[in-house]
């Protein structure tokens, strides 16, 4: 039987992964950020032809993905005031 990790702070996180390097975080997070900027684009430009529900699915995987880049790599308190 294997401990299961419960904790959510994703600082203390970085430190349960010494094969992850900080730079290798913030590249992933790029990536997942990028992803949701090009998905915003998309439905941007096709916002009147989309149904409902694809509109619906599309805004929810953009904040899903951008949720999951700040659990990776949380902007530091010093970049969200400015």
């Amino acid at each position: 039987m294997t401990m299961q990790n419960t904790n959510t702070d994703p600082a203390e996180n970085r430190s349960l992964h010494p094969l992850v390097s900080p730079r290798e975080f913030a590249s992933i997070a790029d990536v997942l950020q990028r992803d949701a900027n090009e998905i915003a684009h998309y439905h941007d430009k096709h916002r009147d032809a989309l149904p409902p529900h694809v509109s619906a699915a599309l805004c929810r995987e953009m904040a899903r993905l951008r949720n999951l880049a700040d659990k990776i790599n949380p902007p530091r308190e010093d970049e969200e005031e400015g």
